[in-house]
């Protein structure tokens, strides 16, 4: 896609991550991970109307912008996006979602929250979705004691508090079972959740869908794990 985007800032966040803020002809859509000619990749964050029709774009990325970029500058991109979610399947807060992510993809999970959230709030019927996280020091948020109960073999009473305001049940995974987490890898997680999963699926759902974006080995070791009939899994690499 060639796009012509104004620059408008970009902000340094905690933990070595980047705020960028734009302003385009088009939308961005969610659920894709938009890599620049320049080999800078974003991901899609928020996309905001303007009063005069064009569309306002929050990009949350590992890099800053290039040192030749400047507030303002009006830049002819080619702007290439890979799925981060099954292309065709349409009403995401209707499908059964499992997230997978560490600090850096963090940003999906919360957005497909969101979208589930306001989903609810516009009435309609959504399915569950369930987010297990890879605990990392540089993890941008507190856990706090769960108030949803996820069945699984090993303790895990902490959980991301934003998500579950959202309705989203989650956990977090870490090797040693720091106070409130999963003990174990992401892998191990899963596996422990997938085994408690029922045997049937509800009539109204079909199976399902296990999404995130992983590093290559952490998308392996999950993979191995799944060989549940009523997964979907379809992880992106980094």
């Amino acid at each position: 896609m060639n796009s012509l985007i104004t620059l408008l800032s970009c902000n340094a966040q905690p933990n070595q991550a980047w705020l960028w803020q734009t302003e385009q002809a088009h939308e961005i859509e969610f659920g894709r991970v938009g890599h620049f000619t320049e080999h800078i990749t974003a991901k899609a964050w928020h996309n905001q109307a303007t009063a005069d029709g064009r569309v306002r774009t929050q990009w949350l990325s590992d890099q800053a912008w290039l040192d030749t970029w400047q507030t303002g500058d009006l830049l002819h991109v080619t702007l290439r996006q890979d799925f981060i979610r099954p292309d065709g399947v349409k009403v995401w807060p209707q499908q059964a979602q499992i997230w997978l992510a560490d600090r850096s993809s963090l940003a999906w999970v919360l957005a497909a929250a969101k979208e589930r959230h306001q989903a609810m709030q516009a009435g309609l019927v959504v399915a569950p979705m369930i987010a297990l996280l890879k605990h990392d020091p540089l993890l941008p948020v507190q856990l706090k004691p769960a108030r949803f109960i996820l069945e699984l073999t090993e303790s895990a009473l902490g959980a991301v508090p934003l998500l579950e305001d959202w309705g989203v049940v989650n956990r977090v995974a870490h090797p040693d079972g720091l106070p409130g987490c999963y003990e174990g890898t992401l892998a191990d997680l899963l596996a422990d959740f997938v085994h408690h999963l029922p045997k049937q699926m509800p009539e109204n759902q079909q199976a399902w869908y296990l999404l995130g974006q992983l590093d290559k080995a952490d998308q392996q070791t999950c993979l191995n794990q799944v060989n549940h009939l009523q997964l979907r899994p379809y992880l992106a690499l980094k």
